[in-house]
């Protein structure tokens, strides 16, 4: 087969930031977490955003030390590749947000649980050649994250946190993705030494909230479809509290 796309309509209004390779950081970063401060010498934000100082606020960025909290991400573009077949075909994906992920992060990591996004839906739409010929909108079985959890331990280098996507604490096999069209499935995974990375700052408002926003920075890795070294993953994610709260990285 030729390659599987899986393309999201991203939101032009917002984004970039997060992780990369740990291999190349200088050190290690804590999760930021919006809490009502108990704190004067650190209380300066008005609202659990922590994004407007203020000389009487009540709200404090502490770091999460050994504490631990749950997120949710929103992928605002998710491209999928699988670059290569020998039977010419391919199935391209294009949703306009993927909210289907759900995490923890203690430390300097971020756990990620679940990563899926909706079958044929307003959301997504889907065409395919070759042997996913009959790949429609209405005949997208699958979108979601293979193998996990995954375990994405975050580090600084420079003026950027980067972070590496890596196998999880009981996972079956390396991450990746799965998708299934019409009755054909493919699942791309990474390869040891070439896991799947993401890249920016510490964090950015959108909305009026504090968000760590994460662009995928496209490593490569394995398919069942398509063989070593064809699968490709591009596109952003923002990872926010389920809470509510704002959420950055330390500098």
């Amino acid at each position: 087969m030729k390659f599987v796309k899986i393309a999201g309509l991203c939101l032009a209004s917002m984004l970039m930031m997060s992780m990369a390779l740990a291999g190349t950081a200088n050190a290690t970063a804590l999760w930021l977490l919006c809490l009502e401060g108990t704190n004067a010498n650190n209380t300066k934000y008005e609202d659990s955003s922590c994004t407007k100082a203020k000389n009487t606020g009540k709200w404090e960025s502490v770091a999460i030390g050994t504490k631990s909290d749950t997120v949710r991400a929103v992928a605002l573009s998710l491209r999928l590749e699988d670059a290569k077949g020998e039977l010419g075909a391919a199935v391209i994906v294009k949703c306009a947000i993927v909210k289907g992920g759900s995490g923890l992060i203690e430390g300097h990591k971020l756990i990620v649980r679940e990563a899926s996004a909706p079958k044929a839906s307003s959301e997504c739409e889907a065409e395919g050649t070759g042997i996913f010929k009959a790949c429609k909108t209405s005949s997208l079985e699958k979108v979601e994250g293979a193998n996990l959890p995954w375990e994405v331990e975050v580090s600084e280098s420079g003026s950027e946190f980067v972070g590496k996507i890596k196998k999880g604490p009981g996972a079956a096999g390396e991450p990746g993705w799965n998708v299934r069209c019409a009755g054909v499935e493919d699942k791309c995974t990474s390869a040891a030494g070439t896991e799947e990375e993401t890249k920016g700052g510490a964090g950015v408002v959108s909305a009026g909230v504090l968000l760590v926003l994460a662009k995928f920075q496209n490593r490569g890795g394995n398919c069942t479809q398509g063989g070593t070294g064809q699968g490709h993953v591009l596109g952003f994610t923002a990872i926010l509290l389920s809470n509510g709260n704002g959420l950055s990285l330390n500098k």
